[in-house]
């Protein structure tokens, strides 16, 4: 009769270098180094963080602390056994997520461009800070929600500080720190 032995099975520190070329080689669209800035607002780099489960200390998947964990890893997807262990499953699935944001800003800015006659097509660039708002917290189907708003005489896309406070200031913190 051997005594009971429990065994942990943690993650390990991912080098920084390893994410950054990750995240660049998954994302190709108009903004290469994307994702780095999207993985630094919701993880700060980590897909595992040091803290106490089951009375161990170690590196367990980092994960959401406002609402219980269901969102996961490096760049925070929802949660399921391969994207908290693995960090390439994590980051994969997240550029997913974000090419499906994409084309759903793209669909919101046809139908603002729809009720705005003569409102001007979004730049690729443009078009990422949409989908970025769905991508984070604050993310709305609702057209007043959106990054920017068309305003003005001529109308024009403004970004959207009026209506989305909180999503304009998500965007513009992953565009201000890449990697």
């Amino acid at each position: 009769n051997a005594p009971q032995s429990k065994i942990f099975i943690v993650g390990v520190q991912i080098p920084d270098s390893e994410i950054t070329a990750r995240l660049v080689a998954l994302y190709t669209g108009a903004t290469r180094n994307l994702m780095t800035g999207v993985a630094v607002r919701e993880s700060s780099y980590r897909q595992f963080a040091l803290t106490t489960l089951y009375g161990v200390q170690a590196r367990w998947p980092y994960e959401s602390q406002e609402d219980g964990g269901s969102h996961i890893g490096l760049m925070q997807v929802e949660t399921t056994f391969a994207r908290a262990w693995d960090w390439h499953a994590n980051t994969a699935d997240a550029v997913a997520l974000f090419q499906d944001k994409l084309a759903a800003a793209g669909r919101l800015e046809t139908r603002i461009r729809n009720d705005n006659p003569g409102l001007r097509e979004l730049t690729d660039v443009e078009r990422e800070n949409m989908a970025l708002v769905l991508y984070g917290p604050h993310g709305s189907a609702d057209l007043s929600q959106q990054y920017y708003i068309p305003a003005g005489s001529p109308v024009d896309w403004v970004v959207n500080t009026a209506n989305n406070e909180e999503g304009v200031r998500y965007v513009n913190y992953i565009r201000a720190n890449p990697r």
